[in-house]
C-alpha cells in the first residue's frame, strides 16, 4: 500500500477535539462518517466518547473494531482519559468494563465477525435488537462506532458501497452511528466517485487532520 495522504474530496480537515465535539452534539438519527489517520487517533475518539456516553447519557454503546482486537479495546477503555483532549473533569474516572458488558450497556464485537461472521443475523438486525433491548432496559438509545476496515481486508468494496448507500443519511431511530474509515483505506482503495457516494449517504463527514500523524500503511492481520 502506498503512503498516500491526499484525499481528493472538498472537505475541511479537522482535529480530534472537533470530531469529539461533533459526535457529542449528535442527535439520535445521526449517521456520520469519520476518516481517521491512525489507530491512536481512533482510540482517543472511542475511548473518550464511549466513557462519556456510558457515564452521562444512559446509552448503549456498540463498538466494532477491526485493526485491533476486542480485548485491546477493553484495555484501552480501562485506562484513564486523555486529559489533553480537554473533555475531562477534575477527577479522571475508569470504567468497569466487565460490569457495563454484563449489564448490556457496552457491546464490543469484532467488525469482521459483525459484518461477515453470521449467516443468520446481519449487523442491521443486530442493531435493531440492541435498540429493542435499550427500550426494555430503560436506556435512551444506542451509539455505534464501527470500523469499516473489514470490507477492505476482504476486498469487498462493492459490498461496502451497497451497505452504506442503502442506509439513509439520517435514521428514524434512537440510534447514532459513526462509520469509521482508516485514511489509507479511504484514499487508496476507493475511487473518487465511490468516496463521494459514501459522503453523500452520511449526514455529516469528519475528515481527521493527518498533519501530526500521516495516513500510515496498514498491515492487515
Amino acid at each position: 500500500m502506498t503512503n498516500d495522504k491526499n484525499i481528493i474530496i472538498d472537505v475541511r480537515n479537522i482535529d480530534i477535539n472537533h470530531t469529539l465535539e461533533t459526535m457529542l452534539q449528535a442527535e439520535y438519527g445521526s449517521h456520520y462518517i469519520i476518516v481517521y489517520p491512525d489507530l491512536l487517533t481512533l482510540r482517543k475518539i472511542y475511548n473518550t466518547y464511549s466513557k462519556m456516553q456510558l457515564e452521562n447519557k444512559n446509552d448503549i454503546v456498540l463498538l466494532l473494531p477491526f485493526y485491533e482486537t476486542t480485548e485491546s479495546v477493553r484495555k484501552i477503555l480501562s485506562t484513564s482519559d486523555d486529559v489533553s483532549l480537554g473533555f475531562c473533569v477534575d477527577r479522571v474516572s475508569i470504567l468497569d468494563i466487565r460490569k457495563h458488558e454484563k449489564e448490556g450497556s457496552l457491546v464490543i464485537v469484532d467488525s469482521k465477525k459483525a459484518y461477515f461472521g453470521s449467516k443468520t443475523i446481519d449487523i442491521k438486525v443486530f442493531v435493531g435488537m440492541l435498540i429493542e433491548h435499550a427500550k426494555h432496559s430503560k436506556k435512551t438509545g444506542i451509539c455505534v462506532i464501527a470500523d469499516m476496515g473489514a470490507f477492505f481486508y476482504l476486498n469487498k468494496i462493492q459490498d461496502l458501497i451497497k451497505h452504506e448507500t442503502t442506509l439513509p443519511p439520517k435514521f428514524d431511530l434512537k440510534l447514532k452511528a459513526f462509520c469509521c474509515y482508516h485514511g489509507s483505506d479511504f484514499s487508496c482503495y476507493l475511487t473518487e466517485e465511490q468516496r463521494q457516494d459514501l459522503l453523500n449517504h452520511h449526514g455529516k463527514e469528519m475528515i481527521m487532520n493527518g498533519n501530526n500523524s500521516t495516513y500510515n500503511n496498514i498491515d492487515y492481520y
